[in-house]
């Protein structure tokens, strides 16, 4: 992409990177349907039974995207069916693709479920894997008055620049590491937890001024989400720089949920309020011993109600946060 001053405008190759990207990441759901009616056709689903069929595969998708996405022979083949066919290589691979997500949407829902799964699971990626870093011949070369001062080989100083942090000050990325492990064991349970009860307390006290807080967990979660289906929808989690990009938002989701949680935690108090809800009508308050401690949510002659546990203050009155406690 190429920008000038206020104006914007894409190469070619940007033009095709999104519909190349749902096309190759997703052969597994176009190849049943990939018609091989012409030449064109016929070689394309030869190159994409290769890709499908190699030993060497992304333990996620399943397949190596980039074989298709990045092969000189695959593109090749491709722009001569669209040639073929009278269109231009990226509105040909958007319309094979969507023919694709159309004959089989289950096939494709459950490609997008994996990743989604995957993310929620593992937010941080592999955090032990290790660059191999990329220096050109041109720059090492760059480098030959200084190779008494490295003292290593050119791949060993590959790692080494590209893994700064871990080899600078081994300690503090041990601690760092820890910190993440802990981030991605847990962080499913309370980012889906926390926003769950954000919502369910947002249901029942709505109308009421005091829901800052819950608007703001699922907003977050909201954000974080849809960043997360970026990826799930278009590309992989194989690829590890998307754990990258959303690491920012999945993190503050996280803390936030924690806070939430805790919060609600320290408030399991000594009075329980039952909430009902009867439609078209404002919430009622009534106040019982503090035993159960709960959520119940029950269908009862036409009214839902909701018990949820929750410490008044002083006054007495229902405004604060609501609490959960074990069913």
């Amino acid at each position: 992409m190429a920008v000038h001053r206020f104006d914007v405008w894409v190469t070619p190759s940007g033009f095709d990177f999104g519909p190349k990207t749902l096309f190759c990441n997703h052969l597994d759901v176009v190849q049943p349907v990939f018609d091989t009616s012409t030449p064109e056709r016929a070689r394309i689903m030869g190159l994409l039974r290769g890709v499908l069929q190699n030993p060497d595969r992304w333990p996620l998708l399943g397949f190596i995207g980039d074989l298709c996405m990045y092969g000189t022979d695959f593109n090749r083949a491709m722009e001569a069916a669209a040639k073929s066919e009278g269109l231009a290589p990226p509105a040909w691979e958007q319309r094979e693709f969507i023919k694709a997500v159309m004959s089989n949407p289950v096939g494709y829902g459950r490609v997008v479920w994996n990743q989604f799964v995957f993310f929620m699971g593992h937010p941080t990626g592999d955090i032990e894997d290790v660059g191999q870093g990329v220096v050109t011949d041109e720059e090492w070369q760059s480098f030959t008055p200084y190779l008494n001062l490295i003292r290593m080989s050119r791949d060993e100083f590959n790692v080494e620049v590209s893994n700064w942090l871990p080899t600078a000050d081994p300690r503090l990325a041990a601690a760092g590491k820890s910190l993440l492990q802990v981030f991605s064991a847990t962080f499913g349970f309370v980012a889906l937890s926390s926003t769950v009860l954000a919502v369910m307390v947002a249901m029942v006290l709505r109308g009421r001024d005091d829901l800052r807080v819950e608007i703001t967990m699922v907003a977050v979660a909201a954000f974080t989400v849809a960043f997360i289906m970026t990826p799930a929808l278009a590309h992989t989690f194989d690829v590890r720089r998307y754990f990258t990009d959303i690491l920012p938002f999945s993190l503050l989701w996280w803390m936030m949920g924690l806070a939430y949680l805790a919060h609600g935690v320290a408030l399991l108090g000594t009075r329980e309020v039952r909430l009902e809800l009867h439609p078209g009508r404002p919430a009622t308050a009534g106040a019982f011993p503090p035993s159960a401690r709960s959520l119940r949510l029950g269908n009862v002659s036409g009214f839902t109600r909701f018990r949820i546990a929750k410490r008044l203050g002083a006054c007495g009155c229902c405004s604060g946060p609501l609490l959960a406690g074990d069913a």
